[in-house]
C-alpha cells in the first residue's frame, strides 16, 4: 500500500517553511519595494504632470489675456491712423478747393483785365479811324450825297485795311 514515511513529511514542512522565508526575504520583499518604488514614481510623475497642465493652462491665459490687448492696442492704433488720414484728406481737400478757387478767381481777373484792355485799344482804334475819316472829309468839302459816299469808301478802306 502506501508507505508513509513520517521523516519525508517533516523535511518537506521544513524545506517549503525554508523555502517560504528565503522567497519572502530575498524575492517578495525586493519585489515589494521595487513595485512600491516604481507606484511612487508614477505617482511623483502624474503630480508633476498635473502640476505642469495647471502651469501650462495659466501661462496659456497669460498669453492670451496678451494677446487680446494686443490685439486692442492695434485696433485703437488702426482707429487712430484712419482718423489722422481722414483729417489729413479733408485738409488736402480744402486747400485744393481754395487754390482752386484762387486760381478761378485769378483767371476771372486776368480775363476782366484782357477785356478792358481790349476795350481801350478798341476805342483808341475807334478814335483813330474817326479821326483819320474826318481828317480825310476835311480834305474834301462836296456836297452831302459826296460826303455820304466818300465817307462809306473811306470806312471800307479803313476796315479793309486792318
Amino acid at each position: 500500500m502506501l508507505n508513509i514515511n513520517l521523516w519525508t513529511w517533516v523535511w518537506n514542512i521544513v524545506n517549503i517553511i525554508v523555502l517560504y522565508f528565503l522567497f519572502k526575504k530575498f524575492l517578495y520583499k525586493p519585489m515589494t519595494k521595487f513595485l512600491k518604488d516604481r507606484s511612487d514614481k508614477i505617482k511623483k510623475t502624474q503630480d508633476e504632470a498635473k502640476q505642469d497642465k495647471v502651469e501650462a493652462e495659466k501661462i496659456k491665459k497669460d498669453i492670451q489675456k496678451s494677446l487680446d490687448e494686443t490685439n486692442e492696442k492695434t485696433q485703437q492704433m488702426i482707429k487712430e491712423a484712419h482718423d489722422r488720414a481722414e483729417s489729413e484728406y479733408d485738409e488736402i481737400i480744402s486747400e485744393a478747393r481754395k487754390e482752386a478757387s484762387n486760381i478761378v478767381e485769378k483767371a476771372h481777373d486776368e480775363t476782366m483785365a484782357d477785356r478792358e484792355k481790349m476795350l481801350k485799344d478798341l476805342k483808341a482804334e475807334v478814335v483813330d479811324m474817326v479821326i483819320e475819316t474826318t481828317d480825310k472829309i476835311m480834305e474834301v468839302k462836296l456836297n452831302p450825297e459826296e460826303d455820304k459816299e466818300l465817307i462809306n469808301n473811306i470806312l471800307d478802306e479803313v476796315v479793309n485795311s486792318k
